[in-house]
């Protein structure tokens, strides 16, 4: 399951190969890497960590400011 809450706190649910990263669900979401966070199971990950079946991804958006 992905939950993305770059539009709220809409769910979608994604088929991966096997062997999958969490750069695939970037790609397959079209978001710039450069602005959000994925956290896997809870925990954030960098784009290059494998996913398992089953995982729970979460595609965070960044919010700077000062």
């Amino acid at each position: 399951m992905i939950r993305e809450d770059l539009h709220g706190d809409e769910e979608r649910y994604l088929e991966l190969d096997e062997g999958s990263r969490a750069s695939d669900v970037l790609d397959s979401l079209d978001v710039n890497r450069e602005e959000v966070l994925i956290a896997r199971n809870g925990d954030i990950v960098s784009e290059n960590a494998s996913l398992e079946d089953g995982d729970e991804v979460t595609v965070v958006d960044v919010i700077a400011g000062g």
